[in-house]
């Protein structure tokens, strides 16, 4: 077996080589992911890297081979404010790396540090771009809570007039509201009204998920504003409103990074269920396509993650022409578990991986 020795570094106190090498290994991995996909700037991986969210704690463990050379890392982020249970842990391997049990070792390394933090449900997220990623969630204990697909829709492809028929015919079935795109940074006079809006995704399906309640803060907004803002993000962020008291009621937003804008991000959509049945999801998420078609230069198309369970946002979905690009699975289990099964695996011939 080739000689590798896992080490745990402290996020915040990253020398600037190791955060070159992590960086570099993170865009190797999702190229490896997305090989006909350009590749975001380093600069991205770098802030992805370095910032860590103020409500976060995050530890992280790296593999390296007998060169000194980044073979695999791993880490785990427990969230301080929301899902004090929780703990999400994730690991990645160089491709030359593999079958030698890093990837058991980091996960091991990992969910010991978060049950002696206190956490008893860990989760993880994979999609099957790279084909071992499933089969070693589960290999280490977790199970799937929540299938989705990644679906996209090819801007060149979209049919202008039946999208304006679209939007035509939610605008009409939503007359009694109004759409209001949100200036970024978020003033600080709609930061209440922003919260609201995104707290709006804690009715979406969840599956046989363990994960709680998230409430959306001022403080969680200025913070992702500025993030974007050094990642050279742009967002377009809609909301809806009642017009006879101003309410909100639902929320769309995409975004795209400005030195690689062929691909958008859209994120969350939801309605709160008590102004649903009005075709304001189908408005919203109109809306900010036309945005994209007609302000987005170099745009080649719009991605968004579904679980398959939620067939009112699928229906939207394919009727503005999105189509499934590849699966996904969030997966979940009891942290016990996943420590004795990712440990058991990583000295299945008796010897554990070198850990400094």
């Amino acid at each position: 077996m080739a000689a590798y020795r896992i080490e745990e570094r402290v996020p915040g106190e990253l020398p600037a080589g190791e955060v070159e090498l992590a960086a570099a290994f993170r865009r190797t991995i999702d190229l490896e992911r997305a090989p006909d996909e350009p590749a975001a700037p380093l600069d991205v991986y770098r802030t992805r890297i370095t910032h860590i969210s103020a409500d976060t704690v995050r530890r992280v463990w790296i593999a390296l081979d007998g060169d000194g050379g980044l073979a695999g890392v791993g880490f785990a982020e427990l969230p301080q404010a929301d899902n004090p249970h929780l703990a999400l842990i994730f690991a990645e391997v160089r491709r030359d790396a593999r079958r030698h049990r890093l990837g058991s070792a980091l996960v091991a390394r990992a969910a010991a540090a978060v049950r002696a933090d206190g956490r008893t449900l860990a989760m993880s997220f994979v999609d099957d771009r790279i084909a071992a990623g499933i089969s070693f969630a589960r290999a280490v204990g977790l199970e799937v809570g929540s299938k989705m697909h990644l679906n996209e829709v090819v801007l060149v492809q979209v049919d202008r007039a039946r999208l304006h028929n679209l939007l035509d015919d939610a605008r009409s079935k939503s007359a009694d509201y109004e759409v209001e795109l949100i200036p970024r940074p978020t003033p600080e006079a709609l930061l209440a009204d922003v919260c609201v809006a995104y707290d709006q995704m804690n009715n979406a399906p969840r599956d046989r998920l363990g994960w709680q309640d998230e409430r959306a803060t001022p403080e969680r907004i200025r913070e992702r504003d500025a993030l974007h803002r050094k990642q050279g993000r742009v967002r377009s962020l809609l909301v809806a409103r009642r017009l006879s008291d101003r309410q909100i009621a639902g929320f769309t937003e995409l975004t795209y990074l400005s030195e690689m804008p062929q691909i958008v991000q859209q994120h969350g959509t939801a309605v709160h269920p008590a102004h649903r049945g009005s075709s304001l999801g189908m408005r919203l998420k109109a809306t900010n396509l036309l945005w994209v078609l007609d302000n987005v230069a170099g745009a080649n198309l719009i991605r968004t993650g579904n679980a398959d369970s939620n067939e009112a946002m699928l229906r939207i979905n394919e009727a503005l022409g999105f189509r499934p690009a590849f699966a996904a699975f969030i997966l979940q289990a009891p942290v016990d578990a996943v420590v004795a099964r990712a440990s058991s695996l990583e000295t299945a011939d008796g010897r554990a991986v070198d850990a400094a």
